[in-house]
């Protein structure tokens, strides 16, 4: 039923948690796990309004996002899900949905969180977002 499955992470454990149960569902169905960590382009909005930026911020973000990816990647591959990690540059929504589209995924796994009280509809979590845009089924997994 699924043959491409991406899941986000940021590190967190709630993240983790839905990487998890994206993985379950690579190995149950013999499907390739594509994992995503995120670098938000911040330090270009930040600059542009003038804030001084600590040295080496962009690529401390992007050591960040390496090492989430690498802990998450090897946890999975220890449950036998066949991993493939991405490392990109964008808004983590935005960059989720369009991976997707291109590996012409079956299915994105995210967690819940960020999708309580009022500012799931004022400012659209990632999840939210995820789950209206995407370009494929969705499973929002309970994290919280």
């Amino acid at each position: 039923m699924y043959e491409i499955i991406v899941t986000g992470t940021d590190g967190s454990d709630t993240a983790t948690e839905a990487v998890k149960a994206a993985a379950a569902l690579a190995v149950t169905h013999n499907a390739d796990l594509h994992i995503v960590s995120v670098v938000s382009p911040m330090s270009a909005a930040l600059a542009a309004q003038g804030a001084p930026l600590p040295p080496n911020w962009t690529e401390s973000q992007h050591q960040e996002a390496a090492t989430a990816l690498s802990r998450v990647g090897e946890l999975v591959r220890d449950l036998g899900a066949k991993v493939h990690e991405h490392a990109l540059d964008g808004d983590p929504a935005t960059t989720i949905i369009a991976l997707a589209e291109r590996l012409k995924a079956d299915l994105i796994v995210v967690g819940n969180r960020g999708m309580k009280g009022l500012g799931r509809f004022v400012l659209g979590s990632v999840p939210n977002r995820i789950a209206h845009h995407a370009p494929c089924s969705v499973l929002i997994v309970r994290t919280t």
